[in-house]
């Protein structure tokens, strides 16, 4: 052995569920032992809040440009995602609605549309659908999170994106994107 060879030799091993018990040999992903230790748990507590803030703007929205408006805010004060980009159909769009940085409003066979194949994931998109969602701050942003909105994305999308490139990733869970997707829509509706 090594030890033998080099009784000056120091050795050191790190294992996530210590030498026994019932975890020892199941893998230590983050997110394993942020659940098993109540992290997690603190997390969603607080994403569950500001999503249930995000309800209450909505609710609370007396038209079709108000709940244009409270998505904006709840997505930029709420959420940290200040490059949000709402990008509706026209059976999505409020009477009304004026198309800003934030708002877009493109026929649901636009191929610009089109070109998000899946709309519910999240990472790095691509430098033609980067363009197409945030324009001249395109470079800024590093990664995305899709959310359809409406049935397979009949009214639209709401596209997040942070300079992080971690932010958004393949790998995260989705479940809250998917309530915030769902509260859009109905608002929308």
């Amino acid at each position: 052995t090594l030890a033998a060879s080099n009784p000056r030799l120091i050795y050191c091993g790190i294992v996530a569920f210590g030498k026994g018990g019932r975890y020892y040999e199941q893998p230590a992903y983050d997110s394993i032992i942020q659940s098993l230790s109540g992290v997690a748990g603190t997390f969603e507590r607080a994403l569950g809040a500001r999503v249930l803030s995000m309800a209450r703007r909505l609710i609370a929205a007396p038209d079709g440009a108000a709940v244009i408006g409270a998505i904006e805010a709840a997505l930029r004060e709420d959420f940290d995602a200040a490059q949000s980009v709402l990008v509706l159909t026209p059976a999505g769009a409020p009477p009304g609605a004026v198309e800003s940085r934030f708002l877009r409003v493109v026929a649901a066979e636009a191929p610009d549309l089109r070109s998000f194949e899946t709309l519910f994931s999240a990472g790095k998109p691509r430098d033609s659908q980067r363009e197409f969602l945030f324009g001249a701050d395109a470079p800024e942003v590093g990664s995305v999170a899709l959310v359809p909105l409406g049935s397979k994305g009949s009214l639209g999308l709401l596209a997040c994106g942070s300079h992080d490139l971690q932010r958004f990733n393949p790998t995260m869970s989705t479940d809250f994107l998917a309530h915030i997707g769902e509260l859009i829509a109905a608002a929308l509706a």
